[in-house]
């Protein structure tokens, strides 16, 4: 498979400036930046809207649309972040990356008990299935004596949660994002 750079420059704009980070949150931006390498974003996007063409490159798709959610764009932004996000047209490519990544850090920010890849693992799963519901499979891990600081945890309990088929969607989405992440770290 050959995956399609045509993005790699607007991520690696918006991961290295994010207009819509408060300030007050510099030092928390400052982290996630140098954590969380610009590729998992990458394949955060061909995760939620790729198309394959006929010589098998993966393009991702700006005009992509969940007709069941409504999310719409690159990332799959839902309509209820358009205004907090400042979408005006949710294909555009660059409004769609910059949100996505802003989304992806509010989340990060949430989750400072995590460390290294489990923290990016919470980021991916709270963006997929909501950070209520991961906060509630935290809460369940910890009455089941599960460190609710480790995804590992999380998709013990997730199921309890969300149930089999959404928590299933989620711990498949992180999964295929790191895997994805890891080939396109080693084609670069």
């Amino acid at each position: 498979m050959i995956y399609s750079s045509i993005y790699d420059d607007t991520i690696k704009k918006y991961l290295e400036s994010n207009l819509l980070v408060d300030s007050s949150f510099s030092q928390t931006y400052a982290l996630f930046k140098s954590s969380v390498h610009w590729t998992w974003f990458k394949a955060q996007m061909f995760t939620e809207s790729a198309l394959i063409e006929k010589d098998g490159t993966l393009f991702p798709n700006p005009k992509s649309e969940n007709k069941a959610t409504h999310a719409s764009g690159l990332f799959q932004i839902m309509p209820s972040n358009f205004e907090y996000c400042q979408i005006t047209d949710p294909f555009d490519p660059e409004q769609s990356i910059r949100a996505g990544i802003y989304l992806d850090f509010r989340e990060y920010a949430i989750f400072r008990s995590e460390i290294g890849w489990d923290r990016i693992r919470f980021m991916l799963g709270a963006y997929n299935a909501g950070q209520k519901w991961i906060i509630e499979a935290q809460s369940k891990a910890s009455e089941n004596n599960l460190n609710p600081y480790r995804w590992e945890s999380i998709t013990k309990m997730l199921p309890l949660v969300t149930g089999e088929d959404n928590s299933k969607q989620t711990i498949e989405y992180v999964s295929k994002i790191e895997n994805l992440s890891n080939i396109l770290v080693s084609t670069i």
